[in-house]
């Protein structure tokens, strides 16, 4: 069992619903009824004060009970509120307590130094709330000042700058500026909780770190940190080692992940900017963005589990990153998407070593595939790999899509698992996938709506728009990069309908004669297999790609459209 108690689901709504401009809100000791102690500050003054604490260079003076000083040492050992004004220019705050009740530390102009540990330890409480009074700045530094880049972390040493044994939780309306030069800026080993304050962090390890949880709700937090910016790494149990926000601003910028967590990350409000050297958002299991605001720039991956990621709604900006979306089972029912990457845009994988040779991923069975699925939202990917990856399946139900794929012949910009039988099917919502002919792979025939691929060439900058037969633009798109295929599937297409492709200066015809209609010169891996109106250019025999008698499974060969790059009749 671990020292202290859980911040519980029913404290933060308590929390939200209590706090005030003056409110310090805490999660404490779950009652008999199920509901926590949440201390109210009315005033951050004298009333109810166990004692007045006035820090003064090397010692300190104590008015009031229930905090004595030996030296530079400070100790808290009741329950109550105190408030902490001055300097402590090499010493700790210390608290330990065996009361039921909590411990509020109003802040007031603080400045607290330890060369050798932590500047705030609580060794023990139940619960503990830091209150960061309004127009005060509030200090707290562990260690000698150095370049957290290069700087090495002392593990023999508390776990940050604030270091909290139990449940704690962050509030008011003041400046809190942390120095973690010896380890974590931030640390909590069981819940910790910032509801509101201006937050700054530097750190050699973790900028802020709840071991068994951090939640945010509030807040204008700011973090560098030599390893993770915001952290929750408990494995004890499925309901710790997890990571929400809800609220607030948040910026990190980081030498490891942005966040990490075990759990499970969840975001479902807030802003929040990311800049790192590994994963921007990495978890071990899952990942919910529910309403947030989030921009990404990154070394490896923006979004990264081992288990499932799913977006309901909110803004995600991948400005720069190895792998867009990784997971295991992604999931998209809302939202706006934009993601640039050097590698796969989206990638549903397994992630356990390689399987087939050069394709990432490990051996499943059918029954096991991971899963891309978008059922709604705003998509926008530009890859220089695979724009949608799955070792399994592709499902699009709905929303609007637009890849910018590879140039390079050994990716495309749709690529689903086919070796195992996995499929791109598209049953709704519409899909532009631009990028290069080598990989190109196309909606399977069992699809819900129609689709077309043509090959045409294009280059960067180049205009493409899909026109119905009355001239009405259905889609227009801006290449980011040059290539040869175009993949469109809406559900503004019908059998036998017409429509006309703009590439450029250049008009090409479509009739839609089949579920994927294929014109121009393709790659291999089209998914398909439905040749419909026209073969794919070469001389191969009847059947071939290239053939005049259409794609593998496709019907007869049609005429090519002015300026396709289709070839003559098959050779025998």
């Amino acid at each position: 069992m671990k020292t202290g108690t859980k911040i519980i689901a029913a404290v933060l709504v308590l929390m939200l619903a209590a706090v005030t401009a003056y409110t310090v809100i805490y999660g404490g000791q779950k009652k008999d009824t199920g509901t926590a102690d949440i201390p109210e500050v009315a005033d951050p003054g004298s009333r109810d004060l166990a004692a007045d604490i006035i820090l003064n260079g090397s010692t300190a003076e104590i008015k009031g009970t229930g905090a004595s000083v030996s030296g530079s040492t400070v100790s808290v050992t009741k329950a109550g509120k105190y408030r902490i004004t001055g300097t402590l220019d090499n010493g700790q705050i210390r608290v330990s307590t065996s009361d039921d009740k909590p411990v509020i530390l109003v802040l007031n102009g603080v400045t607290v130094i330890n060369e050798n540990d932590a500047a705030l330890f609580v060794e023990n409480s139940h619960g503990l709330t830091v209150y960061l009074s309004e127009g005060t700045v509030n200090r707290f530094r562990s260690g000698r000042e150095v370049d957290i880049s290069s700087a090495s972390v002392n593990s023999n040493a508390s776990g940050g700058a604030l270091t909290f044994c139990d449940d704690a939780a962050i509030s008011g309306d003041g400046k809190l500026e942390v120095y973690g030069y010896i380890n974590n800026g931030i640390h909590c080993s069981n819940d910790l909780l910032i509801d509101s304050g201006i937050i700054e962090v530097m750190a050699v390890n973790n900028g802020i770190k709840g071991k068994d949880s951090l939640t945010v709700t509030g807040g204008n937090i700011s973090v560098i940190s030599a390893g993770d910016g915001l952290k929750s790494d408990d494995e004890d149990a499925e309901s710790t080692g997890a990571v929400t926000v809800s609220g607030g601003s948040i910026t990190i910028s980081s030498l490891d992940d942005g966040i990490k967590a075990t759990t499970l990350i969840e975001l479902s409000g807030g802003e929040l900017i990311l800049e790192s050297k590994d994963d921007g958002i990495n978890c071990d299991k899952d990942i919910l963005i529910n309403g947030a605001t989030v921009s990404v720039d990154c070394t490896d991956d923006a979004l990264h589990t081992d288990g499932d990621i799913t977006i309901e709604s909110g803004n995600i900006t991948v400005n720069s990153s190895t792998e867009g979306i990784e997971g295991r089972n992604i999931t998209v029912n809302g939202g706006n998407i934009s993601l640039k990457s050097s590698d796969d845009g989206f990638n549903c994988t397994t992630g356990e070593g390689s399987a087939f040779g050069w394709r990432p991923g490990n051996a499943y069975s059918t029954g096991d595939q991971p899963m891309l699925i978008f059922n709604g939202g705003t998509v926008y990917v530009d890859a220089q790999g695979d724009g949608l990856d799955s070792n399994g399946s592709i499902i699009v139900n709905g929303g609007l899509i637009i890849v910018d794929g590879p140039t390079g012949s050994g990716n495309g910009s749709l690529d689903s698992g086919t070796e195992t039988g996995g499929t791109i099917t598209v049953n709704g919502g519409t899909l532009l996938a631009v990028g290069s002919t080598g990989m190109a792979e196309t909606p399977d025939r069992s699809s819900g709506q129609y689709s077309f691929y043509y090959g045409a060439g294009f280059t960067s900058g180049t205009v493409i728009k899909i026109l119905d037969s009355n001239n009405d633009v259905l889609l227009e798109h801006t290449a980011a990069k040059s290539g040869g295929s175009i993949i469109y599937s809406s559900p503004e297409l019908e059998l036998n309908g017409e429509y006309t492709l703009l590439v450029g200066n250049e008009a090409y015809d479509i009739i839609i004669t089949d579920k994927v209609t294929s014109y121009g010169q393709g790659g291999g891996m089209m998914g398909g297999f439905g040749g419909g109106q026209g073969g794919f250019g070469g001389h191969g025999g009847d059947g071939d790609f290239g053939s005049g008698h259409g794609g593998l499974g496709g019907g007869p060969g049609g005429q090519q459209p002015p300026g396709g790059f289709g070839g003559g009749p098959g050779s025998p």
